[in-house]
């Protein structure tokens, strides 16, 4: 592996890219399929993006409890 390809592995990785996605898209890049690259980097910012949803659903949640909590009223 040459210094730039191990560069753009250490920022998949950066990025929460898995090794699978991260030999994904390395194969792109070094083949050139734009197109292939941007539509991992786009599924996987989907599947961070829904994960902070879902966190921040369970925040709301635990927000919900400490008030009902704080209030004296039955959860």
């Amino acid at each position: 592996m040459d210094a730039q390809t191990a560069r753009q592995a250490q920022a998949l990785r950066a990025a929460g890219c898995g090794p699978q996605l991260t030999g994904q898209l390395l194969c792109c890049w070094q083949q050139g399929d734009t197109a292939g690259e941007l539509r991992l980097l786009e599924k996987q910012r989907a599947l961070l993006l829904e994960q902070i949803h879902k966190k921040e659903r369970q925040i709301a949640c635990l927000d919900y409890l400490v008030h009902q909590i704080r209030a004296n009223k039955p959860i």
